[in-house]
């Protein structure tokens, strides 16, 4: 996705308080199978509609995810690699390499109900999930909070060709349907917004990156959790004090302010305008600027940033 999601949800697991999934539903999603096997020989097995039967499969999922049911997961989410990528979900993966099979799985299996049901704060990042899909849960569950990320189109656009998600040459039609999807959930979020305020914020990617300590107050605080000083700490060594900005697979950076706008003296001009075209009633809502011409892309005195939609902030 690009989307700078990994880098935001770090501000969030070193937290002593938290138990952290990092992209629960991957495996499912990404190879989209159509036999779904759990423990104890139960399968799910698709008949007609994959997208239908994929998404139940994910809903599912998610519910047992905030219940710390992991029992009744998937073997596939079971064994997902994602797990080794939580500080708090490794110990689980690294127990089902030693211990293979579904013996190894159910062995290794306490370690995650353990430390998901001490926690105060269970955190799940997930680019796999819809303000739609989500809004059940919402209206289900008065103590379930939903962060909604975003960030300049054009910004993931550049870093989804460049790593060959699509061709450059598809980048009018694939910018189309990004942000035609993009603009259905912006106003599933407004429209969420209005009826569940206390349970939903809207945060982007570049103000994270341009004041992170205040925007991790911000969230700290709509969770319900305090910003310790170890954190605040974390924060500022892969704000300021990380990996050269030129590493976009990264969690780190050592200037996430020139990381956040690094696209712009990256992508062509034809490129940007072709996104600006087909983006527009997305930089509406969340508050970016159409660029004019190349050198005012290139000029990083030129903003791109502007206030977002009143909707989304009430």
């Amino acid at each position: 996705m690009r989307s700078g999601s990994t880098f935001t949800s770090e501000l969030f697991q070193t937290h002593p308080d938290v138990f952290f999934m990092f992209e629960p539903f991957h495996t499912t999603w990404y190879y989209r199978p159509k036999i779904i096997p759990y423990l104890h020989k139960y399968k799910r097995i698709y008949f007609d509609d994959l997208e239908k039967f994929l998404t139940d499969v994910k809903i599912d999922t998610l519910d047992k995810l905030l219940r710390c049911q992991f029992k009744n997961l998937d073997i596939l989410t079971l064994i997902q690699e994602h797990w080794h990528d939580s500080i708090t979900t490794k110990a689980y993966k690294l127990c089902t390499v030693e211990q293979i099979g579904v013996a190894g799985i159910e062995n290794c299996l306490p370690i995650l109900t353990d430390a998901c049901s001490r926690a105060k704060v269970n955190f799940i990042k997930t680019i796999n999930l819809t303000i739609h899909q989500a809004e059940p849960f919402i209206d289900k569950d008065p103590n379930l909070k939903l962060i909604y990320l975003v960030r300049d189109p054009r910004a993931v656009l550049s870093s989804q060709m460049r790593y060959g998600e699509f061709a450059p040459s598809a980048i009018d039609s694939y910018s189309k349907t990004f942000c035609g999807i993009m603009l259905k959930d912006i106003q599933s979020y407004a429209k969420l917004k209005k009826t569940h305020p206390n349970q939903v914020t809207f945060v982007r990617y570049e103000d994270i990156a341009h004041k992170p300590i205040p925007l991790t107050e911000d969230l700290y605080n709509f969770v319900g959790l305090p910003l310790t000083q170890n954190v605040r700490k974390h924060i500022y060594n892969i704000t300021t004090g990380g990996n050269d900005e030129d590493c976009p697979l990264c969690i780190s950076k050592s200037n996430s302010t020139q990381a956040a706008e690094k696209w712009r003296l990256q992508a062509k001009d034809d490129f940007v305008q072709i996104v600006d075209s087909n983006c527009k009633n997305v930089y509406q809502y969340i508050g970016y600027l159409p660029i004019m011409n190349a050198s005012s892309l290139r000029d990083m005195n030129v903003p791109v940033l502007t206030v977002p939609a009143h909707e989304l902030m009430l």
